[in-house]
């Protein structure tokens, strides 16, 4: 698949080139292009040996992908409630975990880059994170098919990499439940699972 992204993202360049006129039309296949390059490489990184099932530390993880979010979205003002004894607690996951919850952060930030949060509580042999934006709401045609079937970013901007996170979620015993009201924002909320030695976590060295 990357040989024909490839392809197209060459010739929208050269058709930018001949055709001014269509720039903000190729503005948006080449941004559409991009997506996509960035949905397969998640897909190939869930084959690779990074993907592995581990179990560490919630508060390690978190910390990885609070660092990658910082240098990937610095403009995004990101408020967060992690309590300490939250952060020792531990799961399970793999890389596509990380690349579930960047998604999801991303899609709040492109819907609300004035607030975006990130909450993380204990539940009874389980955590749930929280995400919140300000954004337009999801709108209600579409709600019920959010991470059940493929919605393109003109129905709703919750498409494809929804749909994966969802599964990449799932496939680690989570569940992902995405509410929200039309103009009054999106809550997005994450079931994890513990894993079962949480008190006994071996991964000090993740």
């Amino acid at each position: 698949m990357r040989t024909p992204l490839a392809t197209m993202a060459v010739t929208l360049d050269e058709m930018g080139h001949e055709h001014p006129q269509l720039k903000d039309e190729m503005t948006v296949l080449e941004q559409q292009i991009e997506r996509c390059d960035a949905v397969l490489r998640q897909l190939v990184s869930t084959t690779t040996e990074d993907s592995r099932i581990r179990v560490t530390r919630l508060g390690v993880l978190l910390d990885k992908l609070l660092e990658k979010w910082s240098l990937a979205r610095p403009e995004i003002k990101l408020t967060t409630h992690i309590p300490g004894q939250v952060s020792k607690l531990s799961i399970r996951y793999d890389q596509s975990l990380e690349h579930a919850l960047m998604s999801f952060l991303n899609n709040a930030a492109d819907a609300s880059p004035e607030y975006v949060s990130l909450r993380v509580d204990s539940r009874p042999g389980a955590v749930l994170i929280t995400i919140e934006d300000r954004g337009r709401g999801i709108p209600r045609d579409i709600a019920g098919s959010l991470g059940k079937t493929y919605i393109s970013r003109k129905q709703g901007g919750l498409g494809l990499g929804v749909l994966l996170s969802q599964a990449s979620i799932e496939r680690l015993g989570g569940n992902v439940v995405m509410t929200g009201v039309p103009g009054a924002g999106a809550c997005l909320e994450i079931h994890f699972p513990l894993h079962e030695d949480a008190e006994d976590d071996p991964s000090e060295n993740e």
